[in-house]
């Protein structure tokens, strides 16, 4: 998953057996259980770098959405926070 974000700036929500993308979407949960993921796993820069991306999906209210106005989701929101929280 690093190298696919380090190549393309992505992780998408769904992958064939090939890891090729099937999905167009992302997702901000994927994002935040990869924080928790590098962090276990030692990768300092990379938990850093996805903390930071997923900071950056913090939306005025405090609550976590790709844009103002989207639908709020309650396992994004538990995913992000606990993401943060370490």
């Amino acid at each position: 998953l690093k190298n696919e974000y380090n190549t393309t700036g992505e992780i998408r929500g769904q992958y064939t057996l090939a890891g090729e993308p099937s999905s167009p979407y992302q997702d901000i949960s994927i994002y935040a259980q990869l924080v928790d993921l590098a962090y276990f796993l030692g990768d300092s820069d990379f938990h850093a770098e996805m903390k930071v991306l997923v900071r950056s999906f913090q939306i005025q209210n405090g609550a976590f959405a790709w844009s103002e106005g989207d639908t709020i989701y309650s396992f994004v929101q538990l995913t992000a926070m606990r993401a943060l929280a370490r």
